[in-house]
């Protein structure tokens, strides 16, 4: 959803409005607990990160993870419907970023993360 924000438009009365159809509100993820393992190849130490990051890149190659099972290993996410929920880790990318409880959560594609 956040990298969509430019397609938003606001009216007279400041609604916004043009905001994408989210084919599965309660199915797609709107914001979660989010940190990035640093430095890039040998991290370290993880820092405050901004942005939930899907399994894949446009293309189909993989990206790294940014959600970050910091609660008892859950991260609480929550859905573009409003719903709240606590959920586990179902993806690693590797033992470095393991050891920092980030990874990704559902299947290995974008379902989760495409409002389409």
């Amino acid at each position: 959803m956040g990298s969509r924000f430019f397609t938003v438009g606001y009216n007279a009365q400041g609604a916004a409005e043009g905001m994408p159809d989210v084919s599965d509100p309660a199915g797609t993820v709107m914001f979660c607990d989010t940190a990035f393992p640093q430095p890039y190849g040998s991290p370290t130490f993880i820092i405050e990160y901004s942005f939930a990051e899907s399994p894949q890149f446009p293309g189909g190659s993989q990206a790294q993870p940014s959600i970050h099972f910091r609660h008892t290993g859950l991260a609480n996410v929550v859905w573009c419907d409003g719903h709240v929920s606590s959920e586990k880790m179902t993806l690693s990318y590797n033992q470095q970023f393991d050891k920092f409880k980030v990874g990704w959560l559902g299947a290995a594609n974008n379902d989760l993360f495409d409002p389409n």
